[in-house]
């Protein structure tokens, strides 16, 4: 249920004070903080029919009730009912909670004020003109700061009739009932590597929507729930690590705070296929790629060869006495042929990593990380950091050995070859696409691409006299393919921006220092690697490549998840002192996300998993203590140990042993050398 020790207890007194304290002993507590009461639709009522109602509880400002699943701490609300013989009621009903965070813990929960409907059948030998004693005993638990158990109870008389009569309260017991969570089928559920995947329905607002589980041990409830639109509109949840056994459904409550369903959806594997795309994107993906593929001739690595190649074929074809057009024919046939073979290796790809996921690749921080570098690569070619392409146009060479339509179609082999630097701009969103297609709608995507990357030759092979009115290369060119690289940068802050949801801010940071590493390869290449001096280009390459590996491996590091990040509770002067008076050992951090060497220090030594570890096992409760904004009671907490500023790491080793402050810069083995003082439980 992902409490914490402090949670227990919590749960623990307020059961006792439940089990232990009658009415009288309650007032010990002072006014309750919530009143009670009970509703009905009808005065009068016929015999055998059914009369709606409700509890009301209205609760003082920042108070609160709970839910049938309280969360981390607290008891739902419960009622017991004493009526008639014949009399039954059905168990009321819970309309969506509010999710409420107190000091780290998480509650579900009402606020304000909250109505409880319930339906009351009158029986058959009921008779008219009589009145019925109906009571109830409504029991909750209120909580703010500290929490106070509270009941009340309610009795009321309920007349029988010849017809029904409705009371003043009938509409709004009405709306509560209208309130309710709607039941849904359309909702699905998937485990995906160590998440849970929750499709979400139609007709929610995405962004605000959150799921209540309405049973505990489905998820972490502290973690949060992330919004994932990469293909379907999906919450990613985090299981329950301490749950005694994995649910093998989600069920609950999807609420936006306007509108709420209630469903229950069997978890199942991730599909390994998205479903296909209707007939009509399928076309306008096609479309666009065919325009992408036109759009390519004008890059550096291929238009300065495309009137050579036409010229070519146009030559060849008239020294055998053939139509241009043919020599074009097989031209495009070894272009389609060329991106076939490229387009069938990626689907390879595809078929062996459908068992991790690929299918899902933008809900897998690594692959997310590999795109952002992949196409900030792209972005810096383009800007011309570096060359890649030009020098494959030379491997024409080896089709102007060939003769007739061999010469074609490796001519058309051999220019797809010199286009594929350049491609990748274009590709990224039809590889994208065709990767969560079937296999027909991939090669359909791919196709396209080379329909339109052949168009221009075929079209000069119909009508040779169009070569004179070609542009001629020039400066324009470069202007081009740079204005081509802005769109791919913008794509890296989308992929960024993602990464971040899914790892959190100080990851996210740690791939933007990657990327940096990468720009810096990139720029050494660039400048020393392709030089046409032999000692420099081998250092050049040297340097290139280790800053690269560098910079890959921080990318990688930036994309696990981090480890322990839940255990952490919010500082609070109360929540130190409990610990200190329990004798319970923590570890009490006090950082900010502007201090640089506070995010070192989680990133290498406190997220290491061998502390995290040695934390668990030793039971010690992790405070953090968050002054990225100015907040007086953690500065007056900073004083009280002699310090004006963060890091500040200390150590509370329990049993009354006195505390120990860490260095300022920490790794691994003087965190683990300082737990040695805990005693192991």
């Amino acid at each position: 249920m992902n409490k914490t020790p402090s949670a227990f207890i919590t749960v623990l007194i307020t059961l006792l004070l439940y089990v232990g304290l009658s009415p009288a002993q309650a007032q010990f507590f002072g006014d309750p903080n919530t009143t009670a009461s009970v509703l009905l639709a009808d005065s009068e009522v016929q015999p055998g029919r059914q009369v709606r109602g409700a509890f009301r509880l209205v609760m003082s400002e920042h108070w609160h009730t709970y839910w049938k699943n309280p969360g981390d701490v607290g008891l739902p609300t419960e009622a017991v009912w004493t009526l008639p013989e014949g009399f039954s009621v059905d168990e009321f009903q819970w309309p969506a909670p509010q999710f409420i965070e107190t000091t780290g813990l998480v509650s579900y929960a009402y606020e304000d004020e909250v109505l409880l409907p319930f339906t009351l059948t009158v029986p058959e030998s009921a008779q008219p003109g009589q009145t019925y004693p109906l009571k109830v005993k409504l029991s909750w638990l209120e909580c703010k700061e500290s929490c106070v158990p509270g009941e009340a109870t309610l009795e009321l008389t309920l007349k029988v009739g010849r017809e029904n009569v409705s009371s003043p309260e009938a509409a709004e017991i009405e709306k509560a009932f209208e309130n309710l969570p709607t039941p849904t089928n359309e909702v699905r559920a998937y485990r995906l590597g160590d998440k849970y995947q929750l499709v979400l329905p139609s007709g929610l607002n995405q962004d605000k929507t959150r799921f209540f589980p309405d049973t505990p041990e489905q998820l972490n409830d502290a973690a949060p729930q992330i919004l994932d639109q990469t293909a379907e509109d999906s919450l990613l949840l985090t299981p329950d690590a301490e749950a005694k056994e994995a649910p093998q459904a989600l069920s609950g409550i999807l609420s936006d705070g306007e509108k709420s369903l209630i469903f229950e959806a069997p978890l199942t594997e991730a599909p390994v296929t998205a479903e296909p795309a209707g007939l009509q994107t399928v076309l306008l993906t096609a479309a666009a790629a065919f325009l992408g593929g036109i759009v390519l001739n004008l890059m550096p690595c291929v238009f300065p060869v495309l009137s050579l190649k036409v010229l070519g074929i146009v030559e060849q074809s008239n020294s055998e006495g053939r139509p241009a057009w043919h020599h074009g024919a097989v031209f495009t046939v070894g272009v389609l042929v060329s991106f076939w073979v490229m387009s069938g290796i990626l689907l390879v790809v595809r078929a062996a990593g459908q068992g991790v996921g690929w299918g899902y690749h933008l809900q897998n921080p690594v692959m997310i990380g590999g795109l952002a570098v992949l196409f900030l690569l792209i972005g810096l070619n383009l800007f011309g950091v570096f060359e890649v392409g030009e020098n494959l146009t030379q491997l024409s060479g080896v089709a102007d050995k060939k003769e007739g339509f061999a010469h074609s179609f490796w001519s058309g082999v051999l220019t797809t070859l010199a286009a594929t630097p350049c491609t990748a701009p274009f590709m990224g969103g039809a590889v994208g696409f065709a990767l969560s297609q079937p296999s027909w709608v991939a090669l359909s995507i791919f196709s396209a691409l080379a329909l339109g990357v052949a168009a221009p030759y075929m079209t000069l092979t119909l009508f040779p006299a169009l070569l004179q009115k070609l542009p001629k290369p020039g400066a324009w060119m470069v202007t081009f393919k740079q204005i081509l690289a802005f769109p791919m940068l913008l794509a890296v802050i989308w992929l960024v921006w993602v990464f971040g949801g899914q790892v959190g801010m100080d990851r996210m940071a740690l791939l933007l220092l990657a990327l940096l590493g990468v720009g810096f390869a990139s720029w050494i290449y660039g400048k020393w690697g392709c030089s046409f001096e032999p000692t420099h280009k081998r250092l050049g390459v040297v340097f290139a490549g280790l800053a690269m590996l560098l910079s890959l491996y921080t990318g990688y590091q930036a994309s696990q998840e981090p480890i322990g990040e839940d255990r952490w509770l919010a500082y609070t002067p109360e929540l130190v002192e409990q610990l200190k008076a329990e004798g319970k050992p923590f570890f009490l951090d006090f950082t900010a996300d502007w201090c640089t060497s506070c995010k070192a220090n989680e990133l290498v030594a406190l997220s290491s998993s061998e502390v995290q570890n040695k934390f668990k096992d030793l039971d010690v409760t992790l405070v953090k203590a968050d002054w990225t904004k100015k907040d007086e009671v953690i500065t007056r907490a900073l004083a009280g140990y002699g310090r004006a500023g963060v890091p500040l790491y200390v150590l509370y080793p329990g049993q009354g042993k006195d505390p120990e402050i860490l260095p300022e810069v920490l790794i691994p083995g003087t965190v683990l050398a300082a737990l040695d003082r805990v005693e192991k439980k």
